[in-house]
């Protein structure tokens, strides 16, 4: 049951079905953080639910202006029930709220019902560094005499381009382990093909060879992929159709002799791309075909015209082989 304040501004969406009812209703929210990442954007809060909310305690707060949705705040409850947080887990790299022209007081009105229903501890995880709900929570833990905890999240290592020059490859040449990688491209140079795949089509022919060696990979790890999950496997084609059809898949393909051995499932947004998972064949692992991949893709910015490649968070130690700055999430704990 949705439940709504006595001040009739405020809705409590409590399962997947309302929740993503009020999703449909919130496409003229944006999201707070003026970032590009997908995974802020209405869209992938959409798959998330669809495929993971039932798995979850939600309480979706939706705070109401003249009957128009002014702000959409993914809350869930704690397993305890003791605490809100924002609902998410490793698919999203950030998260924030979805507002309209009224964030910052909207958002005063959520965390004001809440707390006439007793609720005191409000955890934000996620939220990009740039975000204007951190400062929202500051102001609003000094007018109401609560507290604020910060924590630095995950980093992000990303590579800056610059939109002239192109990549600095004087810089990497630098590396040892990035000379490696291209003398071995040089090597393999008539046996390497690449393709950027970017519409859905595309995507779903290539998807099972994908999912096998992702798959392939963990199990040589000794861990079971999440490529094994249907729910897994539902979000990501979810994510993959919706953003073919805003014309931001961005998924380059590594071949040698033809057969498919890595993959980036990414995104381009803007003048950035979002390098959301990748994996490789290990049959090819002495070929480093993720690096080839990268290269590969480094390569071609000038004809893709951006100015970031973005690793997103984790900690594999390709990223940081490669960054050239870093940015990252925080999470904001509330107590009143």
């Amino acid at each position: 049951m949705d439940a709504s304040s006595e001040q009739a501004n405020i809705r409590v969406f409590s399962t997947a079905a309302t929740a993503l009812s009020a999703l449909r209703s919130a496409s003229h929210l944006t999201p707070a953080s003026k970032g590009t990442a997908p995974s802020l954007q209405s869209y992938w809060v959409s798959a998330f639910i669809r495929h993971y909310g039932d798995r979850r305690n939600l309480a979706f707060t939706g705070v109401f202006q003249e009957g128009l949705l002014q702000t959409l705040i993914p809350f869930q409850f704690s397993p305890d029930q003791s605490y809100l947080q924002l609902s998410c887990d490793e698919t999203a790299d950030y998260t924030d709220l979805l507002v309209g022209n009224e964030g910052e007081t909207a958002l005063q009105l959520a965390i004001a019902y809440w707390k006439r229903r007793g609720m005191s501890r409000f955890i934000f995880e996620r939220l990009p560094f740039e975000s204007p709900t951190i400062l929202s929570l500051i102001k609003l833990a000094q007018v109401s005499g609560g507290i604020v905890r910060m924590q630095v999240g995950e980093i992000a290592p990303y590579i800056s381009i610059d939109r002239f020059r192109g990549v600095d490859w004087a810089r990497y040449r630098t590396s040892t382990t990035i000379r490696g990688y291209l003398k071995r491209k040089a090597a393999l140079h008539n046996r390497l093909s690449v393709e950027i795949i970017d519409t859905f089509e595309c995507f779903r022919a290539v998807w099972p060879v994908v999912r096998a060696i992702h798959i392939d990979r963990w199990v040589k790890k000794g861990a079971i992929s999440k490529y094994t999950d249907q729910a897994r496997i539902g979000f990501i084609e979810e994510i993959c159709e919706v953003a073919a059809r805003r014309g931001e898949l961005f998924m380059p393909l590594l071949r040698i002799d033809g057969n498919i051995v890595a993959y980036i499932i990414g995104f381009h947004v803007g003048d950035r791309i979002f390098d959301w998972n990748t994996s490789f064949d290990p049959y090819y692992k002495n070929n480093s075909p993720g690096a080839l991949l990268l290269i590969e893709v480094l390569q071609r910015v000038e004809s893709i015209n951006i100015n970031r490649y973005e690793f997103l968070t984790g900690n594999e130690d390709h990223k940081f082989l490669w960054a050239s700055h870093y940015g990252g999430n925080v999470s904001v704990e509330l107590v009143l």
